[in-house]
Formats: structure tokens, C-alpha cells, sequence
């Protein structure tokens, strides 16, 4: 019986790990929708579409990029690391 209860907690625990990177993506879908729409508001928009033409790609919306950028940074967890150099 104890292969049977480890089999459905390891069940258990994938589907909450997809439930969480689900969550995480549409989480940094809006959030990258929200940042895009801001930076329309401001007047940035021609610097950033400017910018984005100089490497071929013609842009309309602000929040579309974002939401594209929020959405594929959903997937990435970035992680940043200080070591303490000792003399």
C-alpha cells in the first residue's frame, strides 16, 4: 500500500508545480501587459518602437510587447547570487 499513497502524492505535487508555473505565467503576462500600457501613458513609446526598429521588427502596441515579454519571463526564473569575496 505504500507505493500506491507515494504514486498519488507525487501526483499531487506535479500537478500543483503545473498549477504554480500556470499561475506565475498568467501573473507575468498582466504584469508585462500593465508595465507596456504604463510606458505608452509616459511617451516613451517612440524611443522604445525606435529602438525595436533598428533591430527589424515594427511594433504597434506597447502592452502587446509586454505581454509577450511578461509571458515568456513567466517561464524563466531568474536568480541573482552575491559571494562575499574574503581578503
Amino acid at each position: 500500500m505504500g507505493s500506491l499513497e507515494d504514486g498519488a502524492a507525487v501526483v499531487i505535487l506535479g500537478a500543483l508545480v503545473v498549477l504554480a508555473v500556470f499561475v506565475w505565467v498568467i501573473l507575468g503576462t498582466l504584469v508585462g501587459a500593465f508595465t507596456g500600457w504604463i510606458l505608452m501613458l509616459v511617451g516613451v513609446a517612440p524611443w522604445v518602437y525606435d529602438g525595436f526598429a533598428q533591430f527589424g521588427f515594427h511594433l504597434t502596441c506597447l502592452w502587446q510587447v509586454g505581454a509577450a515579454f511578461g509571458f515568456l519571463g513567466g517561464f524563466v526564473k531568474a536568480s541573482l547570487e552575491c559571494k562575499e569575496h574574503k581578503d
